[in-house]
This record gives C-alpha cells, structure tokens and sequence, in this order.
C-alpha cells in the first residue's frame, strides 16, 4: 500500500448522505443499482444523488450484470454513464469474458468483486485455511488482467448451499456486513498489481485494525455506518472516515 488509503461509503440512499459522506470527506460514494437487495435505488434517485455530490468526490454505481444479455448489460452501462457515474463495480458473478467486453465498451472504471467465504471459526484449519486463500487469490488475478480495481468483500462459505436459511442475493453475493479472515484479503493485496479495496464487516471501531493488518488501497463501508433504521449515521461516518485518514 503506498499512499493514504481512500474511503467509499456504499449504499447511499438519499442525497443528504452522500453529502455527508463527502463533508465527512469520502473519496467514494457508492448507490446500489442490484434489484432485491436492501439498498437499491432508482436510476432516478442514483442521479439526483451523484447530481448532489461535489467535484473531485468518485461516483460508483454498484451492479449485478449475471442474468443479463450484452445487449442489456451494454444498456444499462450506458444508462449509468448519463448519470454521471465514474466507476461500475461489478458485484455479481459476472465472468471474466463479461468483464472484458465491457472493459471495452465503456470509458468508466471497473471494478470487480471477489468473495472471500466468511469461515466459522471452526472451518479455520490450516490447511483449509492455505486452500480457500489460494482460490480467492486465483479469482484474484484471473480478474486483475480485465478490471481497474478488485474488491474483496465477504461472501457465505462454500459448506452452506445457496439459499439455505432464507439468505438473499445480497447476502450471497456480498453485502453482508460481516467480516472475513483478513489474512487472506492481505495476501491478496501482497499479490497483486492493482488496487484492492477491503470490504466486509467494516465499521468504526475494526477499521484501524483491518487497514494495518491488510494494507489496501482502499475501504469501502455500508451497514458499518448506518443506524438502526437503515440509514447513514452522521457520527459513526465521521469516525469511520477520521479513523481512516489518521493512520
């Protein structure tokens, strides 16, 4: 990690958030645009937010592009390029193909997701320990060739089907709020060439830790800043931020 590590705020759900995200100075303001998860907004709400947003703060639009067509994938890319958006982060399982056709295409910045299991603390043996981080880190830089950035988020482990206990798409493909094994994510970043930005289980009082331990470029936080309402909680986002940029 050289630098000052950055900060995204996701899940942004309302223009008086993403502005005190970016007072609180936020490098990063992500809305969510993945149908059936707790955060998504409009294309028409993603606007008025990115609208609101002063200069020099980065506009992510969070997508999930699995079940659609190119044609339908290029659609929307360009939907989001009118609303200003300057970074896609790709949070489904979209292939590395996908990825780089839509590379391609568009003039924004990609960033792709890669789950990394959330392990009870039971499965940590070494040896499972050694399998799972080499294959976040093949994930890792199979993407790493196509994308401008990886992101590492938590994921349910591989030993729980999908959709067993209820769990939603959001849950399934990140989102969780919960926090993985950051050694991985830290062999991750020593790995590779291109930015990573840390997310999973974040919040005021872990992020200090996570960051001295993984070394990103950047972390991206959600339901570690917000309050039992759902919404962006103005004192935990300040600290979350402060904490961050004082290290």
């Amino acid at each position: 990690m050289e630098g000052r590590v950055r900060v995204k705020i996701c899940g942004v759900r309302r223009e008086e958030d993403a502005l005190l995200a970016a007072s609180a100075g936020a490098d990063a303001v992500g809305v969510i645009q993945v149908e059936g998860t707790k955060r998504f907004v409009s294309l028409e709400r993603a606007k008025r937010i990115f609208d609101a947003l002063p200069p020099f703060v980065t506009k992510v639009a969070v997508v999930a592009f699995d079940a659609l067509s190119e044609a339908e994938m290029l659609e929307r890319v360009r939907a989001f390029e009118r609303i200003g958006a300057d970074c896609l982060q790709l949070h489904g399982n979209e292939s590395i193909e996908t990825v780089e056709r839509l590379k391609a295409e568009t003039s924004l910045k990609i960033i792709k997701k890669v789950g990394v299991p959330a392990l009870p603390q039971s499965s940590k043996e070494e040896k499972h320990m050694r399998e799972l981080t080499r294959d976040v880190l093949s994930a890792a830089r199979a993407y790493e060739r196509v994308a401008d950035a990886i992101l590492l988020d938590s994921v349910p482990h591989k030993g729980k089907a999908k959709g067993e206990g209820g769990e939603s798409q959001e849950s399934v493909q990140g989102g969780t709020g919960v926090k993985h094994d950051w050694s991985i994510s830290k062999s991750v970043v020593a790995a590779l060439r291109k930015p990573v930005i840390l997310a999973g289980g974040l919040n005021p009082e872990n992020v200090s830790e996570a960051v001295r331990e993984v070394r990103p470029f950047a972390v991206d936080v959600s339901s570690g800043v917000e309050n039992a309402s759902g919404w962006k909680d103005e004192a935990k986002v300040r600290k979350f931020i402060s904490t961050v940029k004082h290290l």
